[in-house]
């Protein structure tokens, strides 16, 4: 098998959000650039990325499932939004063809991990403005880095109290 001329597919090689299942295809060829048509090599799949601390984290390391007739499978689901090397390498180190891929992944929607603080929660004066700020995360805790999400404010007052002409 020649890999630095064997092809990978599949949509593991395009931007999507966090958690979502993705896959992709590797196609072994021969020397002449010509399919493989029996299996028995073996691919390494490692994504990893860069986080805040400036450290190198692989997110997911493995072998792609050999289909016994040149082609080879793997899956993955990253979490963590981030931009990522998705390296495809023979044992050896060597990269087929296009590696490192680079993909981005994005937060998925908001959640219920969700935040909000400031002092407008607990303390606010009529005619004064009262602010707070709501941290808008993922399922897997991941900041989301875009606005267009909207939130449902009620406020709640204490029984018996008599606020006027509100």
């Amino acid at each position: 098998t020649f890999y630095p001329a064997s092809p990978v597919s599949g949509t593991a090689l395009r931007a999507h959000s966090a958690g979502t299942a993705v896959a992709g295809t590797v196609t072994a060829v021969d020397g002449s650039g010509e399919p493989r048509t029996v299996g028995g090599d073996v691919f390494s799949v490692r994504a990893s990325y860069t986080d805040d601390q400036g450290q190198q984290v692989t997110a997911v390391a493995l072998n792609a499932t050999d289909l016994g007739n040149g082609s080879y499978s793997f899956g993955l689901s990253l979490r963590t939004s981030a931009t990522y090397q998705l390296a495809i390498t023979s044992p050896s180190g060597i990269h087929v063809a296009g590696s490192p891929f680079t993909v981005v992944v994005s937060p998925d929607a908001a959640s219920s991990l969700s935040t909000i603080d400031g002092l407008g929660l607990t303390t606010a004066q009529a005619g004064s403005p009262a602010s707070f700020t709501i941290r808008a995360r993922d399922r897997f805790n991941n900041s989301l880095t875009s606005g267009g999400t909207s939130f449902a404010l009620a406020i709640q007052y204490p029984p018996g109290a008599d606020y006027g002409n509100l």
